[in-house]
């Protein structure tokens, strides 16, 4: 057992993941993809997954065996720009999806985009990327506003998503 003591822990802790060092770039099937998009990231995850558990009994006794995966969604907080343009596009990714006026769909294939974010190092590398397949912009938050707050104007995109991989890059890059 290694030794309970702070020297212990110096020598053994060789540092850990930055939660401000990632990347994501928006991928937008109405036109609004790109680096620019990038920049007005604020925050986000990597996502979650969870294996649920199928109860079986046997003799007045209940053994859980895992179930399917389940993909939790997925939360990106965005900047709004001075023209509020990555909003706008946001908007109309939903109203391709379903136009509430016409009450039209667009299919599966034409409204999921797949969307990746990257882990990175203290130097930039990439340490992960998570892949989800299939995502599509299920809930746009509102926009606080306060007179009060000089704060820059943000809102939630929540991706939903058939279900992601990881790709591991480097652990030295």
């Amino acid at each position: 057992m290694p030794g309970f003591d702070i020297e212990s822990f110096r020598g053994n802790f060789t540092g850990g993941a930055k939660s401000y060092l990632f990347s994501y770039i928006p991928m937008i099937p109405t036109g609004g993809s790109g680096d620019a998009l990038s920049y007005l990231v604020n925050s986000t995850s990597l996502p979650a997954n969870t294996i649920s558990d199928v109860p079986v009994t046997w003799q007045g006794f209940d053994f859980k065996m895992a179930g399917k995966t389940e993909y939790s969604p997925w939360d990106v907080v965005f900047r709004v720009d001075k023209d509020a343009v990555i909003r706008q596009n946001f908007e109309s990714w939903q109203r391709f999806i379903h136009d509430p006026t016409s009450n039209v769909y667009s299919s599966p294939n034409e409204y999921m985009m797949d969307q990746h974010v990257t882990l990175l190092n203290d130097s930039g590398g990439e340490v992960c990327t998570y892949n989800l397949i299939g995502a599509w912009p299920s809930v746009i938050s509102d926009v606080p506003l306060d007179y009060t707050s000089t704060d820059l104007a943000v809102f939630t995109v929540t991706f939903t998503y058939q279900y992601h991989t990881m790709s591991q890059v480097s652990y030295d890059q």
